[in-house]
């Protein structure tokens, strides 16, 4: 029965790789050889198929492969009493004054919500306030833990912090080698968030609670802002704030699944206390080119990063029974939904978690009884409260955000039956689903951010498979509290990020997928290594893991080269005229030349208009063919652009020694 075991896993594995292999569109030449014709003639026929043929039929490989996998691997091991049942803790007796203090700071908060609900202007002191509030809401849950116990027996997967110091730092040095240089291109939201931390940096605007651009919150261009303030530059400052939220959700990742993977270590071996598929977690998401593409670029990690950490400090408040962990989680999951309207998917999904632990996991929430969620749904509530104020004054603003995107917008319905030529919502709905659950593996993605080639699916060739067989792992285990948990993450995002929207496969819109992809990647790794320890021999898990590894560093490499290769080269003449701009010492006047024609680089263009300094720029000058100046003024360099070059040896004789970029 091992043997068999063995077979059905290894054919699983074959089965998914070469499913990824079809979606590739990859040459099948080699099947056309006179020897499959005459010794394997399927294979033979098979090469004759058409792609569309041979995609289809890799779907059904890939989905017998992971299924497959699902059924060959032994499951995670049932609850016991270390790990994943209540710590032997009582109930906290929630004293006096922490009740007193998180009221008052609720009341607070509530005050804050009138205040801003009726009045259009913020002053200074309700930025204190609400500062104070979430000070004293935190400082009363944890007078409230003060008296609660620990479980000094449970696994601590947390000692493997120094290995995980060496992926945060790989996972650093992708993210930020050369971060103000690639990618070369600047992207118009890039520089519309560049623009407003420009302001906040200059003092030109102090409010935070207000609502900018496309509704989202002035307090979510603080850490872009921060950024150039101490680094002096303002694309590498705005550029921080994407580094900083990369680092965040790589350490978001390892401390959550610390917590999913938590178990009591084996007395064989086989099995550890939960580091090692934690540690994976990161690594794996650390290394795709899409995390690294979209941790450069600030605004769209920051809300996956906090709201990671909140789901991490939400699962450790209900497991522990502590109230100050809860409260933290609120108060996480509180900024995640300040940050973009994706934000508020990761309160959705702790809401599922919450529905889940009420249905099969009582004993968790019997710590701190319905107090517990008091405390998790208070911190939302006490960050919130100054935004929502804002909200409620101008309802229609931020319904039209929310609305803006939604397939269920008629606009945006009509637009679609279009593009997929169906009519109707529920076949652009199943259509709308198609892509989205496939962008793994086979649809790329349809916003301009991202820049690799259209067809390049979200995950690489090498990790896009083993996500298969994770989720052909959560299929047949939904027995397990982490199956429970991460299917629900999984599946809330699909269908919140892209199946209930326009034109999917957005990725900026799909990146809270990408922490779970990687905890799925770690737990099917690591169901695998534990049958095949099972089944061969302990030594097998060492080799297992010394391949997964080099996996790892092979995907890692393959994903930079391929990213870095085409972000050095791909731009447009707003991003190549602003970088030019941005190159010139303080004395030195930009020129830009005016020829008339469409698609060239302006002063009033976003992208120049922000890599030149937004407020700190100087006044540009522009110059036409039509009318040449007589004098340039001292310390000028004129910018060429690509279609410019013509006009290099004209400028040379009617400006000789001028410098021209």
């Amino acid at each position: 029965m091992r043997f068999l075991r063995f077979l059905v896993l290894i054919a699983a594995i074959l089965a998914v790789y070469a499913a990824q292999y079809l979606f590739d569109k990859a040459s099948l030449e080699f099947l056309r050889s006179a020897w499959f014709s005459e010794n394997i003639p399927f294979l033979w026929d098979f090469a004759q198929w058409s792609g569309p043929d041979q995609q289809t039929f890799g779907l059904y490989l890939a989905g017998i492969g992971a299924l497959l996998f699902g059924l060959a691997v032994y499951g995670w091991p049932q609850a016991t009493n270390d790990d994943s049942t209540p710590s032997s803790v009582s109930a906290p007796r929630i004293s006096v004054a922490a009740l007193l203090l998180t009221v008052a700071a609720v009341l607070a908060a509530l005050f804050l919500v009138l205040h801003l609900q009726q009045n259009a202007d913020e002053p200074e002191w309700s930025h204190y306030l609400w500062v104070a509030a979430m000070g004293v809401y935190a400082l009363g849950c944890w007078l409230a833990d003060r008296k609660a116990g620990a479980n000094v027996n449970a696994p601590t997967p947390e000692r493997s912090w120094p290995t995980f110091l060496l992926i945060l730092a790989v996972g650093g040095l992708l993210l930020g080698w050369q971060l103000t240089t690639v990618p070369v291109r600047v992207d118009g939201v890039e520089a519309s968030h560049g623009l407003q931390a420009l302001q906040i940096a200059a003092g030109w605007e102090s409010r935070i609670f207000a609502s900018e651009g496309a509704n989202t919150p002035l307090f979510a261009f603080y850490p872009a802002a921060l950024g150039i303030t101490f680094s002096g530059d303002w694309l590498l400052g705005n550029r921080l704030a994407g580094l900083y939220a990369g680092l965040l959700t790589i350490l978001g990742v390892w401390l959550l699944g610390c917590e999913l993977f938590r178990r009591t270590p084996t007395a064989d071996g086989d099995a550890d206390d939960g580091r090692s598929p934690a540690l994976l977690a990161a690594a794996f998401t650390a290394v795709g080119y899409t995390f690294v593409h979209f941790g450069r670029i600030p605004h769209y990690l920051e809300p996956v990063a906090w709201g990671v950490l909140g789901l991490w400090a939400l699962h450790r408040g209900v497991r522990t029974g502590s109230l100050i962990a809860l409260g933290l989680g609120g108060l996480l999951l509180g900024l995640t939904a300040t940050l973009s309207s994706g934000g508020i998917l990761f309160v959705g999904i702790a809401l599922l978690w919450w529905i889940f632990w009420l249905l099969a996991r009582r004993g968790w929430l019997g710590q701190t009884g319905w107090g517990g969620f008091a405390a998790w749904a208070g911190g939302i509530f006490v960050f919130l409260a100054p935004f929502a104020g804002v909200w409620l004054r101008i309802p229609a603003t931020f319904l039209a955000r929310l609305q803006e995107t939604s397939i269920f917008n008629p606009g945006a319905l009509a637009q679609m039956e279009g593009v997929y030529g169906v009519q109707g919502l529920n076949a652009v709905l199943l259509e709308n689903a198609r892509r989205t659950l496939l962008t793994f593996w086979i649809f790329g993605e349809k916003s301009t951010l991202f820049g690799l080639q259209s067809s390049s699916p979200m995950l690489d060739s090498l990790i896009a498979p083993i996500l298969l067989l994770g989720i052909g792992y959560l299929l047949l285990n939904l027995d397990r509290t982490q199956s429970w948990m991460l299917a629900g993450w999984l599946a809330g995002a699909l269908v919140l990020g892209g199946v209930l929207l326009s034109d999917p496969p957005h990725w900026p819109r799909l990146l809270p997928v990408l922490p779970v992809a990687g905890l799925l990647c770690a737990l099917a790794v690591d169901r695998a290594r534990t049958t095949l320890m099972q089944i061969v021999g302990l030594w097998m898990g060492q080799f297992s893991l010394f391949v997964v590894i080099g996996l790892l560093v092979l995907a890692g490499s393959y994903n930079w080269v391929e990213w870095y290769e085409v972000q050095t080269v791909q731009a447009d003449a707003e991003s190549y005229a602003g970088r030019a701009i941005h190159s010139l010492s303080a004395e030195r006047t930009a020129i830009l030349i005016d020829t008339g024609d469409g698609g060239r680089a302006q002063w009033s263009d976003p992208i120049v208009y922000f890599l030149a300094g937004g407020p700190y720029a100087k006044q540009g000058i522009t110059i036409s063919p039509d009318n040449w100046p007589v004098n340039l003024p001292p310390q000028s360099s004129v910018i060429l652009q690509p279609n410019d070059q013509a006009l290099a040896a004209e400028l040379q004789s009617r400006f000789p020694g001028g410098l021209f970029l």
